[in-house]
């Protein structure tokens, strides 16, 4: 069974070794999810070349989505408890009015892909939740 994003990008995706570490929703759009996803330096390829292939995928699936909306995105290094996470926020808008935002946020650590996803629809919840990230903690 093809999940959502293969069939916009026409990419197929592998989610057998993702682990779900937490997920919370108020709805569809207002959530949080943590993952893990094995990834083998030496067996895999370049992880930012792949990082970069994953925000291509998501901002196609974006456009397939949502075709008559208006996709704005920016990337850029975030850091949480002395770790650097590589940032991709995607903000959705519709007739010039924003549906909701999309961040995705993912590091190499000790032999996984960590991944962190949240969606809101409103400002004031994503600024929540980035000082929800902001304090978080990390064992190192």
């Amino acid at each position: 069974m093809q999940a959502r994003g293969e069939k916009a990008s026409g990419l197929e995706v592998d989610f057998s070794g993702l682990k779900t570490l937490f997920t919370t929703a108020r709805n569809s759009f207002n959530l949080f999810n943590a993952t893990l996803t094995p990834y083998d330096l030496k067996k895999n390829r370049d992880y930012p070349a792949v990082r970069r292939e994953v925000k291509e995928t998501l901002y196609q699936t974006l456009l397939t989505q949502v075709p008559d909306g208006r996709i704005d995105t920016v990337s850029a290094p975030m850091t949480i408890d002395a770790l650097r996470f590589d940032k991709f926020e995607a903000v959705i808008s519709l007739n010039d009015k924003p549906l909701f935002t999309m961040v995705l946020l993912s590091r190499y650590y000790k032999s996984y892909d960590f991944g962190i996803t949240y969606l809101y629809m409103n400002e004031q919840t994503g600024r929540q939740l980035e000082a929800a990230l902001q304090g978080s903690r990390f064992k190192k």
